[in-house]
């Protein structure tokens, strides 16, 4: 699971994420030693980095920002994301069982 840096439960989609704020576009940048690595233009200032990962991942899964919700990490470049109920999933995330 972490070397795919995403976990399944029931209908709720985990990522592990390394993030990397001021960054020159918001995008999915590959792996980063089994997280999946985020590009956020934000600074990692007052919040604003992870405010845009939200928004980033609500778009990307096609959920309201409500639907994503940051577990671990708010002052660190890893965190835990989850995702309720994704709508859309992007290539590099493979579907439920």
């Amino acid at each position: 699971m972490r070397d795919h840096g995403f976990q399944w439960r029931d209908n709720s989609l985990t990522l592990h994420i390394y993030i990397q704020p001021n960054a020159s576009k918001n995008a999915f940048a590959g792996l980063h030693d089994g997280y999946l690595k985020i590009s956020v233009k934000a600074p990692p200032l007052e919040g604003k980095a992870n405010e845009q990962l939200v928004q980033f991942m609500s778009n990307l899964f096609s959920v309201p920002k409500s639907a994503v919700r940051l577990q671990q990490g708010t002052r660190s470049r890893h965190k835990k994301v989850a995702i309720d109920n994704p709508r859309r999933l992007p290539d590099w995330i493979t579907p439920a069982r």
